[in-house]
């Protein structure tokens, strides 16, 4: 993905979902991001498409684990 220019260099990411998003880590200031990865607008900077894709969702991995909710679907 970092190859293709997908995700930044600076994102590290551990999870993804059904939809191939992604959760990482920022390493710049190590928060907790989703990223899309089906965002990508080629009039726009490698720079604007990685901050349009990303929303941050926790500041920090610890604080991520303690805001997870369990699953209410049980049948995972």
């Amino acid at each position: 993905m970092r190859a293709k220019r997908v995700i930044p260099d600076f994102f590290l990411p551990f999870a993804w979902d059904p939809g191939g998003n992604f959760f990482g880590l920022d390493l710049r200031d190590e928060s907790v991001a989703y990223y899309a990865t089906d965002v990508f607008n080629p009039k726009l900077s490698d720079a604007e498409n990685y901050n349009s894709a990303q929303r941050r969702v926790a500041k920090s991995f610890e604080h991520f684990l303690e805001i997870l909710e369990p699953n209410p679907d049980e049948s995972w």
